[in-house]
């Protein structure tokens, strides 16, 4: 239910999308992921013609289990009448799955791909994977030297 009551105005601004159920998800369906590259070019006409064609209902036996899971289920309705129903499906990285290194260090590159050359990456990675007392200036230091 929570989910449901977020913003579903097309998003003129970084903040009105990160409390946006409808433009993440349209822009998940249109490109695949959600990211940077989606965000700065909020108003994409592609995005917010799917945006038009989505709806948010609340599953009293999913929603019962929130907080402690945040569960969700797809529902796609095809042009030509069929109904695709996904899996009950969690976001991933929640505290129970004990994410690992590799799945983080993956979605680190996946994310600032668009922003970070690779060296700078993974000269990040390297500090932040590293010995555990790296002073935040170097860590800053560091990132801002790898922007493209």
């Amino acid at each position: 239910e929570k989910a449901t009551m977020l913003s579903k105005i097309v998003p003129k601004t970084a903040d009105e999308a990160q409390y946006n159920i409808a433009y993440p998800v349209a822009a998940a369906l249109v490109y695949g992921d959600f990211g940077y590259a989606q965000l700065k070019n909020l108003g994409d006409p592609k995005v917010v013609d799917m945006m038009s064609l989505l709806r948010f209902k609340v599953d009293p036996k999913l929603d019962a289990q929130f907080p402690a899971k945040r569960i969700c289920r797809a529902v796609i309705e095809t042009k030509d009448g069929r109904i695709l129903t996904s899996p009950d499906c969690e976001p991933r990285g929640e505290a129970h799955e004990n994410i690992g290194i590799d799945w983080l260090t993956d979605k680190f590159r996946r994310i600032t791909a668009p922003v970070l050359t690779a060296e700078g990456q993974e000269k990040l990675l390297n500090l932040l994977t590293g010995e555990e007392n790296v002073p935040i200036r170097q860590i800053i230091d560091t990132a801002n030297k790898a922007f493209m």
